[in-house]
């Protein structure tokens, strides 16, 4: 019996190698896309799958898998190419412009929103007794109260998603600052979700079933505007000075914010916590404290936001120092 020796081709080894690099290099990368860390990048993934598959079937087809792979290299390059000058001189769409935006938009929707659940809960209802209502989730989606503080608290993932493209985006515009700091828009946008959900608790408390009746409510109406109003004017400038990328003096208006809610938690304490609290126009008995819990609660949670505004002018100060925006002009 003879036995034929293996003769080894260089050609044929040459072969064997080639595809079986390529063979790794797919194993490799479909396993790389399940990685939790890589899945913003699995686009990349499914065009070296796509290349793989390609120099697969046509190594097949054609027997020289190397060409085929050098060609397929040369229309990624020029694929590349045209899209980096086309997004980059024809027609720019940065997303660092975009997170930069939609931070400001955010600002002004939690401000806006806040005040919108103040005049609300402090509209005549034509009730001067506790107040039962029955309303649902479901039945107040239009309110633009409701549509702007969602709008904030969903916007996690887009700021998310924004940031992480802006950081592969070269200096442009007014972003001309090597490294920018871009998850710092993502930081500042979390804490403005923080405030997000206190301005969800109150819608919550506005359409909640037992309301205080409106002669009860009408006696902290000046303090309760009044920290609103403070609350929103802050609000407003940490988006504006964002927008315009200036550093301006916020520690006055967050002292003004500061003294509102004092008063306004002096205020509740004595009228509604101190039973020989008495008052010309209007006087609170020790019986209507049981009807004030809803008007506690609200209070509360407006309290708590605006202590949460530390939290968001350090954030906006740090974005500021990072970004190296402009100081204020004397």
């Amino acid at each position: 019996m003879k036995i034929t020796c293996f003769n080894p081709n260089p050609y044929c080894c040459y072969n064997l190698l080639s595809k079986s690099c390529f063979s790794f290099t797919g194993t490799i990368t479909s396993f790389m896309k399940l990685w939790p860390t890589l899945v913003p990048y699995e686009y990349g993934f499914r065009v070296i799958l796509f290349t793989y598959c390609l120099i697969i079937v046509s190594g097949y087809r054609m027997g020289n898998p190397v060409k085929t792979s050098i060609e397929r290299f040369y229309s990624i390059v020029i694929g590349a190419i045209v899209t980096v000058a086309v997004n980059t001189l024809i027609f720019p769409i940065w997303a660092g412009e975009q997170l930069h935006k939609e931070l400001v938009k955010n600002f002004n929707s939690v401000a806006d929103s806040l005040e919108e659940c103040i005049k609300k809960y402090l509209t005549d209802d034509g009730s001067d007794q506790p107040v039962f209502t029955k309303t649902f989730m479901d039945e107040f989606p239009d309110e633009p109260a409701y549509k702007k503080f969602r709008s904030t608290l969903n916007s996690s993932a887009k700021l998310e998603s924004l940031a992480l493209s802006a950081k592969w985006e070269p200096p442009h515009g007014r972003f001309r600052q090597a490294f920018y700091p871009w998850s710092e828009y993502v930081k500042v946008g979390t804490v403005l979700r923080y405030c997000a959900y206190e301005i969800m608790g109150l819608h919550g408390v506005l359409h909640s079933q037992i309301q205080a009746p409106y002669n009860l409510r009408v006696v902290f109406e000046t303090e309760i505007l009044e920290a609103t109003n403070k609350a929103a004017e802050l609000i407003r400038c940490l988006g504006k000075d964002i927008y315009d990328m200036k550093q301006t003096r916020k520690r006055s208006l967050l002292k003004n914010a500061h003294s509102s809610t004092e008063k306004l938690q002096r205020v509740i304490d004595a009228r509604l916590f101190n039973k020989d609290y008495k008052t010309e126009e209007h006087e609170i008995n020790y019986q209507s404290q049981r009807q004030s819990m809803s008007l506690v609660t609200f209070t509360s949670l407006l309290i708590e936001f605006m202590a949460r505004l530390d939290h968001l002018v350090e954030a906006v100060n740090e974005l500021s120092k990072m970004a190296k925006f402009k100081p204020q002009s004397l």
